[in-house]
């Protein structure tokens, strides 16, 4: 039974590429077979568009009687398969219902197109049947949803891959990762700055700190960058803004969560360390909230050249797609620094807010020459929109 079924199988395939070639090789059987798959198609859904539950029977009469004929026929040929005790006898039978099956699958083929098409146009006419949302619904929550995540996930694996081990990527200082797992993100910040000046489009690198590599440099767009891979836990990215970015070195929202735990952007001179809020919009996700997920914008900003730091704190607002309007609260540079080389980024802003304020905030009054220099960035966030 086994070598008969066997020998079944391994012929169909062929018999069903000769009898698709010899029927094309027929114009008038051709049209006929799809003068008749476009009418059945085109009745039976327009059945089902007028008369759901009718049709659904009798579709499913047909059904089940197509079940029947095939379960009939096979219970037939396990029982002449058993009773083939010679190999001319399994040879005889694996020749016909291999012929059989070749020729079913042929009508199959080739009738598929028309019914498709009749099916389409009756849908055009009355409307798609509830039969098909139904099964439509079904076939993309277990097929092509899956489909997608999964040809999504192979194709991030492959840019991570080459963005780790293709040219361009380079070990890790071994003196930016501590020994008690603290980073210093500052001098990392410097490194990357000087290899990445400003080329016309924002270019990135992604750190992993557990494996101890620093991803190629990867090229966005003039106003915008992605990795091509999602972010994970234990990393730090950084990327570039352009000298005219409104905003500065201020993250935008797609930069937060798109990112699991620090971020870094550099803007000329100005460099901008935020927390990332991947991790909170992937419970969003999964919570069905996405739409309404408000991200935190938690970020220290670095002037090296007149040796000041702020630090910005706002909250998305997604019915008016922008950031609540937030005052830079202004922060010792120089301990500033200290933190960021020393810097646990499984909860950079505990030890960030802890960073106290600024003597000198505004005015000559306040500092003399460090009045003036707080009072002309309070001028440059008005210009870009982050007061």
């Amino acid at each position: 039974m086994l070598r008969a079924t066997g020998a079944t199988l391994s012929e169909t395939p062929s018999k069903l590429y000769d009898e698709v070639a010899k029927d094309l090789q027929d114009p008038k059987k051709m049209l006929t077979l799809a003068a008749v798959s476009t009418g059945v198609g085109y009745g039976s859904t327009a059945l089902l568009a007028k008369f759901p539950k009718a049709g659904g029977v009798a579709l499913a009469g047909v059904a089940g009687y197509q079940v029947y004929r095939y379960g009939a026929n096979t219970l037939g040929f396990l029982s002449e398969a058993g009773d083939a005790s010679t190999e001319y006898q399994r040879r005889m039978l694996a020749e016909r219902s291999s012929l059989g099956l070749a020729r079913e699958g042929a009508m199959l083929i080739e009738g598929t197109p028309g019914a498709l098409a009749g099916g389409y146009l009756a849908t055009r006419s009355f409307g798609v049947p509830p039969l098909y949302k139904t099964i439509g619904r079904a076939a993309d929550k277990a097929v092509l949803k899956p489909a997608s995540k999964a040809g999504t996930a192979a194709k991030e694996f492959v840019y991570e891959q080459w963005a780790f081990r293709g040219p361009g990527n380079m070990d890790l200082p071994p003196n930016i990762l501590h020994k008690e797992g603290t980073v210093n993100v500052l001098e990392l910040s410097e490194m990357l700055a000087a290899r990445h000046p400003w080329k016309g489009v924002e270019t990135g690198r992604s750190i992993d700190l557990l494996g101890h590599r620093i991803s190629k440099p990867i090229k966005g767009e003039p106003t915008s960058f992605e990795l091509g891979f999602s972010d994970k836990p234990g990393r730090v990215l950084f990327h570039t803004h352009g000298p005219d970015r409104v905003g500065g070195a201020r993250p935008g929202r797609y930069d937060l969560i798109a990112t699991h735990d620090v971020g870094i952007i550099q803007r000329g001179g100005y460099t901008g360390f935020y927390v990332g809020q991947g991790r909170e919009f992937n419970a969003a996700l999964a919570s069905g909230t996405k739409e309404t997920f408000a991200p935190k914008l938690q970020a220290l900003f670095l002037d090296p050249k007149r040796e000041t730091a702020f630090v910005l704190e706002s909250v998305w607002q997604p019915k008016l797609s922008s950031w609540q309007p937030a005052a830079p609260k202004f922060v010792d540079y120089k301990e500033a620094r200290t933190t960021l080389s020393n810097l646990d980024i499984t909860k950079p802003w505990q030890a960030i807010d802890k960073i106290p304020t600024a003597v000198a905030l505004r005015g000559r009054d306040a500092g003399g020459k460090g009045g003036e220099v707080n009072a002309e960035i309070f001028t440059w966030m008005r210009t870009h929109g982050l007061e």
